[in-house]
């Protein structure tokens, strides 16, 4: 890890702690729910918000990830959550498990975003390697805010790039050199 991103992610941590997390999801939420792709979607990856990530609105189809090995799968939440890796809550293994194929788009947090749909992780890859095996045909959207965006974020052959941002009200689509 280079330090250029150990201090982008301190810079993007104190950001985070200045936003309103109510007018983010609600943001969020007006986005996604003005989206086609996201009201026509049979099958949503999302994720179960840390403390500085907003929730995300209701979806019939909504999967969020359970750890797998070193990485995780989306599995549909249910009455038995469980502390997964991290203690964050995650389906318990009765759950059902979707393979990466059943997903229409995946909504993908981070600390930090670029407009060529660089993602700025919390360090542990884990995201980049659960991206990597989704079909190209997948939209990998970045749940940004506007005062986590930067031109440019450095970038290492492993990482993902999005292919839209939500960036205030918008889903905004990307095009990205960086690896898809």
């Amino acid at each position: 890890m280079t330090a250029s991103k150990l201090e982008l992610r301190q810079k993007y941590r104190k950001r985070r702690a200045a936003i309103d997390m109510q007018v983010w999801a609600d943001d969020l939420a007006a986005a996604l729910l003005a989206w086609d792709a996201w009201r026509e979607a049979t099958w949503v990856g999302g994720y179960v918000p840390l403390g500085d990530e907003p929730p995300l609105p209701d979806h019939s189809g909504l999967a969020v990830p359970r750890a797998q090995g070193g990485g995780f799968v989306y599995a549909l939440p249910h009455d038995g959550m469980v502390a997964g890796a991290w203690r964050v809550p995650q389906p318990d293994e009765s759950a059902r498990t979707l393979r990466w194929d059943e997903l229409d788009l995946v909504l993908v947090p981070g600390l930090a975003f670029d407009r060529r749909g660089g993602r700025l992780g919390r360090g542990g890859g884990v995201y980049d390697r659960a991206l990597a095996q989704l079909p190209a045909r997948v939209h990998r959207v970045g749940v940004a805010h506007p005062n986590l965006i930067d031109e440019t974020l450095p970038t290492e052959p492993h990482d993902v790039a999005m292919t839209h941002l939500i960036i205030g009200h918008e889903v905004v689509s990307v095009r990205s050199s960086a690896r898809p």
